[in-house]
């Protein structure tokens, strides 16, 4: 009965309901946070693939 009583009181409480919605501000910084990790993350495997030729290339011609 208690039981029954408590839960009667919790449903007949309003959901609170969040928007879907973002501010158009949060959409466009999201967008350039994706964009510039990205562009880091090319960058830093285009220097590491210089770096290995570089290291490579010493490697086979050693300076006397």
């Amino acid at each position: 009965m208690t039981a029954k009583r408590g839960a009667e009181s919790w449903k007949n409480q309003g959901i609170r309901r969040v928007s879907a919605r973002r501010p158009i501000w949060r959409g466009r910084t999201a967008k350039l946070v994706e964009a510039l990790l990205e562009f880091t993350t090319l960058a830093g495997l285009l220097a590491l693939l210089f770096a290995l030729f570089v290291l490579f290339d010493a490697a086979q011609n050693p300076s006397p």
